[in-house]
């Protein structure tokens, strides 16, 4: 009984025998990101050219803004999430590194550091003018002295031994070359001054430089009136203050301009004299506290300098530790736009676990002849509007939830179903539709996604496609290039769509649409396994009941033995107490008898059995004897930045 119970659940996890090579090789800890791996379904496959980066992604087809409703008194949210961008606004124009941290995939981009990034692309960021680096040139005095504060354990500095920075806002360093330059070129007037207060109010536009919200389209964030308003006062201004944000480029105080920062630094000048240069900036304040908001961008000796000779240090901290990126966009750091998506770290953590469901990819239209549309409602892929899982079908045209001028797709067939993948409905895939994504639906099908107030973000549109480790991944499947071949299998390329979320009491969960995609260098193709349901994403009852069959088959024992797992596996055909051999076939007598359903079983076991031993056949014959070629492809990270990590026992429960 225990022996055809075991029998039942084996049939229903190809997973645990495709993954037993790589947990053989390494039973903990991750695996090099440069080695080789096979994994069901994916096949290394890198584009020839160069990968795309967050300039070349697609732009948004509309200007557009978040904002956050004002929130109970004591209600913090982790970052500023309201943002606003211009139509044809790119992802590094809309993204915040905020939205990073709340990512696992994304968040080892905060934990870089600017001379990490300026190495990628094999400039050195040490001799780069402060005016040139956004994420510091909005930096305020007061957030620079309370970083370098740290540096010091805590203890306050004097202006004497103050970082250079510093000692440039408040005249004791000077830039011979900017002697006598004015940063204030011309007065405002009084409604400008006005405009200026106005959005300095408005959180969307933080961190915006007015020379950006000066030209472009930003209909309905700002007035074209306003938008040549702010271009005459760039005019006014110079080209050091507008590339600051609208709330920076003169001091406000209690919602009214006063004066310019000339003058304040001028005010501070003058008690310098009086007092000497051995007092800390906060003695400062108490004379001239709108000193305390003077921005580094503000202070013409800066403009020119080298960052790493102004602000040491600060070159080789994360960007996770430089105050206040977190409401920054990513376009603050230069040349991190212009980084290929392939020399970024995005951490993909792939675990496989007992009961996974895979589906093998069947027939592709590729719309090679002619417009495709799915005939029928049975879609395997879809949308995630507020965080909920919903297939869509594929129509031409556009509706409330999707849009499409083509619908390439494949459709699916299911591996091996099992008594427990017919009690989830999870068996449920023959003949579904997996069906090329694309958030403009231009050769691929556009959805709904995103939740709450970030859902606006890229005007609520993602790419169609499927979430096998729930939508609590943040991370969907998205396939593109769908393509028919007449000398071999069709293929498609296998792309990343990630979201970013986040938390905050009384508003809850917030997310934006899957807008980010990332193309993979892996290819799926005809007759190959994806992963289309893990079992971590399933409701606990019915986790629960997996979990029980597990158990009582006894699989639980072997789960991190390899080699008891294939002995398992493959028990049927051997002898008592010896392992099977993996080409070997099972007696002509021991199949008598059997059933079609019973037949198939046995070869399916077989077939896994051989590719956890290495042998594999492109997942496309499951015959008596399955030829030793490629089953899964391989899947390998040849970015050094990326992580492909397989846990032994990891989830388990």
């Amino acid at each position: 009984m225990r022996q055809k119970l075991l029998a039942l659940v084996l049939a229903g996890l190809p997973t645990l025998a495709q993954i037993a090579p790589v947990l053989a090789q390494q039973q903990t800890a991750a695996v090099s990101p440069d080695t080789p791996v096979n994994l069901p379904g994916l096949y290394y496959d890198p584009d020839p050219g160069p990968s795309p980066t967050f300039q070349q992604l697609t732009s948004a087809e509309e200007a557009g803004y978040v904002e956050v409703p004002p929130l109970p008194s004591g209600v913090q949210l982790p970052y500023q999430m309201d943002r606003a961008w211009p139509q044809g606004a790119t992802p590094d124009q809309m993204i915040k590194f905020g939205d990073l941290q709340q990512n696992p995939v994304t968040v080892s981009f905060t934990k870089l550091t600017l001379r990490e990034i300026s190495a990628q692309q094999g400039t050195n960021i040490a001799g780069v003018p402060i005016g040139d680096v956004p994420l510091v040139y909005g930096l305020t005095i007061d957030e620079v002295d309370n970083l370098y504060t740290k540096f010091n354990n805590g203890e306050e500095i004097t202006l004497d031994d103050a970082a250079p920075a510093i000692q440039a806002a408040v005249g004791i360093l000077q830039d011979p070359s900017q002697a006598g330059k004015q940063i204030q070129q011309a007065a405002l007037t009084t409604a400008e001054k006005v405009l200026i207060a106005k959005l300095s109010e408005i959180p969307a536009l933080k961190g915006i430089p007015l020379q950006d919200l000066a030209k472009g389209n930003w209909q309905g964030v700002i007035t074209n009136a306003e938008q040549i308003q702010l271009a005459d006062i760039g005019k006014k201004i110079g080209p050091t203050l507008k590339k600051l944000p609208v709330n920076q480029i003169v001091p406000i105080i209690e919602g009214v301009v006063q004066g310019d920062w000339e003058q304040v630094r001028k005010r501070a000048q003058a008690v310098l004299v009086q007092r000497g240069t051995e007092i800390t900036l906060k003695e400062l304040y108490k004379e001239v506290p709108e000193l305390k908001n003077l921005p580094l961008g503000a202070v013409p000796d800066l403009v020119n300098q080298p960052i790493e000779q102004a602000l040491p240090k600060i070159v080789d901290l994360a960007i996770e530790e430089i105050p206040g990126a977190e409401d920054e966009l990513i376009n603050s750091v230069p040349g991190l736009s212009e980084i290929p998506m392939n020399k970024l770290p995005f951490d993909l953590a792939f675990s496989f676990l007992a009961g996974d469901v895979f589906a093998r990819f069947d027939i592709a239209y590729s719309g090679v002849e002619g417009k495709e549309e799915p005939s029928i409602q049975h879609s395997l892929s879809g949308g995630s509007e507020d965080q909920k899982f919903r297939p869509i079908k594929c129509t031409l045209g556009q509706t409330k939830q999707q849009r499409a001028d083509n619908c390439p797709h494949f459709e699916m067939r299911k591996f091996v179903s099992s008594p427990l993948a017919q009690i989830t409905g999870e068996d449920d895939i023959d003949g579904k539709q997996w069906v090329q994504g694309d958030s403009g639906g231009k050769n691929g099908q556009g959805v709904k996604g995103g939740k709450g107030l970030l859902k606006w973000v890229n005007g609520g549109w993602e790419p169609a496609g499927i979430h096998p480790f729930g939508t609590g991944s943040h991370t969907k499947f998205v396939l593109k290039r769908i393509t028919e071949h007449p000398d071999k299998p069709s293929t498609a390329k296998l792309y990343l769509a990630i979201q970013f979320c986040a938390t905050a009491p009384i508003i809850g969960e917030q997310c934006t649409p899957h807008f980010l995609v990332i193309p993979t260098p892996f290819t799926v193709t005809e007759g190959g396994l994806f992963l289309v349901a893990s079992r971590r994403s399933l409701p606990a009852e019915i986790a629960r009941l997996r979990d029980g069959a597990i158990n009582a088959s006894g699989l639980n024992q072997v789960y991190c033995d390899p080699n008891q797992l294939v002995a398992a596996v493959g028990q049927v055909d051997s002898a008592e107490g010896e392992a099977p051999s993996p080409t070997q076939s099972a007696k002509p007598d021991r199949l008598a008898g059997l059933s079609e359903s019973e037949l198939q079983q046995h070869r399916a076991r077989q077939y896994l059995a051989r590719i956890a031993l290495g042998e594999t056949d492109n997942g496309t014959n499951i015959g008596d004897r399955a030829t030793a070629e490629s089953v899964n492809g391989h899947m390998a990270f040849t970015s050094s930045s990326t992580v492909l990590e397989i846990p032994c026992c990891s989830g388990r429960g």
